[in-house]
């Protein structure tokens, strides 16, 4: 049953908002990966260069694919809690079924968890 307690009109309004800076974001790192990856693959030997920079080239990289991989999960999130809205399903747990307590979702719109199986999945509960 949908929830009548929650303005689903103003999280869609900051969901989409948190979608267009995660996607800025994600333009961002790719950004940096593209640079670091130009930087890699610009030289014909990396014999001349220090081992220690070659390692942060690298550790940049890898920071860079880490990041980018992040943003694209949250998008993912951001994407199933519209999801929920449009079907009726926002602000219920995705495990249980219960509702999600309203200050999570005010912190993280797009939760689809309460705490206690969030916890659950991140093995902390």
């Amino acid at each position: 049953m949908p929830r009548t307690d929650l303005d689903f009109d103003q999280f869609r309004k900051q969901l989409m908002e948190e979608r267009e800076k995660a996607l800025q974001s994600e333009h961002n790192a790719d950004e940096i990966f593209d640079t670091s990856e130009e930087f890699e693959t610009g030289e014909l030997t990396t014999h001349d260069d220090h081992q220690a920079d070659i390692a942060t080239d690298l550790t940049n990289r890898e920071q860079a694919v880490v990041l980018r991989d992040n943003i694209r999960h949250i998008i993912d999130q951001i994407d199933h809690a519209l999801e929920k809205i449009d079907n009726g399903t926002y602000g219920i747990c995705d495990d249980c079924g219960e509702n999600i307590a309203l200050e999570r979702l005010e912190f993280e719109p797009y939760a689809a968890y309460c705490i206690k199986d969030q916890a659950k999945i991140e093995g902390t509960g």
